[in-house]
């Protein structure tokens, strides 16, 4: 009884504050404590080529899945906001920039310039544009190469390391046998290049399993989304030792801060 009365509690404010979800016309909350410039993803009427805010605004929209991608500036902390879906296209709808290089793809947005490399899908370089600096931890100094030689040299590495099995190998882990980092073989694809995001596709097929994953770069956000699906065949054994798969972000950045969306989380 309890749980169902907060429920109707939510519902009856949510219909105060929010204009009735039809396909077309529908309201963005946020109940966050700071602004937010974030990609924003609903499903929208088929037509929809762009959404207009409350000042008359338009910002482009680009299909991803059965849903509708557009990117909120500076929404307000404690705030709502409503947006029509329209058929016409925004006057801001450039393209992300993607440049086909040799070994690597140089993806250049409003906020920065990446380069993602083709035989890993490792990002071996990332400009941002607001700090003027790169953000990408490099070992030792190479200005002029994109090639990451350590696994702190780039984000999104995938690494498989073997550790020695122990009593409670879920809990705790032990030394460490073998470190083997997905650095070769991958398969990079361009998916897609819109005017609110790029987006790639990754695929390792390493020992028995295989990770699909999905990059995507948005074009007036510094924000970059990873979407992994992982098939996770590894057995571990007393002669093997526990596989564990991780990745590796290797930034090199001063002063970090974690923003999260949930009440109790580190």
């Amino acid at each position: 009884k309890v749980l169902a009365t907060a429920q109707e509690v939510c519902r009856s404010a949510l219909d105060a504050l929010a204009v009735p979800d039809d396909g077309k016309h529908f309201s963005l909350l946020n109940p966050l404590g700071f602004a937010r410039t974030e990609p924003v993803r609903t499903p929208l009427c088929a037509s929809a080529r762009s959404v207009i805010d409350m000042n008359g605004r338009a910002h482009p929209v680009q299909s991803l899945d059965d849903e509708g991608v557009f990117v909120v500036p500076e929404l307000p902390a404690f705030s709502a906001r409503e947006f029509t879906a329209s058929a016409q296209e925004a006057s801001d709808s450039g393209q992300v920039e993607v440049t086909d290089l040799n070994d690597c793809f140089r993806v250049e947005t409003e906020c920065g310039i990446s380069y993602l490399q083709k035989d890993s899908g490792v990002i071996a370089s990332h400009y941002d544009k607001a700090l003027g600096r790169e953000l990408i931890h490099h070992s030792e100094a190479r200005r002029d190469s994109n090639v990451p030689v350590l696994s702190t040299d780039g984000m999104n590495l995938f690494q498989i390391v073997d550790r020695a099995p122990t009593l409670r190998s879920s809990w705790k882990m032990s030394d460490t046998l073998r470190e083997e980092h997905l650095v070769r073989n991958a398969r990079v694809q361009l998916v897609e290049q819109g005017p609110v995001f790029a987006r790639f596709r990754v695929d390792h097929n390493f020992r028995s399993s295989h990770i699909s994953e999905h990059i995507l770069f948005y074009r007036t956000s510094p924000r970059i989304d990873f979407e992994a699906t992982i098939d996770w065949q590894e057995a571990g054994g007393p002669d093997v030792g526990v596989p564990h798969l991780q990745v590796s972000f290797g930034g090199r950045m001063s002063r970090t801060r974690a923003r999260s969306e949930g009440p109790f989380c580190v």
